[in-house]
């Protein structure tokens, strides 16, 4: 009977560590997908679309640009 507590307590340590291994991994992968997203925020396009015509055209403003309306015309197949 003490054989056998001393096993489990052994595999409940060494699970133990395995779980902490596993959660470090994942607060380094977190970490580096916040960054990625820090990133892309950075590099993110500030738009706003401003509607749609008839033809389904979409017209854009890009906020860095505020001399021109872009327009992406919709092309059929």
């Amino acid at each position: 009977m003490k054989d056998r507590i001393y096993t489990l307590r052994n595999e409940l340590a060494r699970e133990e560590r395995e779980l902490s291994k596993i959660e470090d991994q994942i607060k380094r992968k977190q970490s580096m997908v916040d960054k990625v997203n820090e990133k892309s925020l950075k590099c993110n396009i500030k738009t706003t679309m401003l509607g749609k015509d008839a033809q389904r055209n979409e017209y854009w403003h890009f906020i860095e640009d505020t001399e021109r309306i872009y327009i992406r015309k919709e092309t059929t197949k």
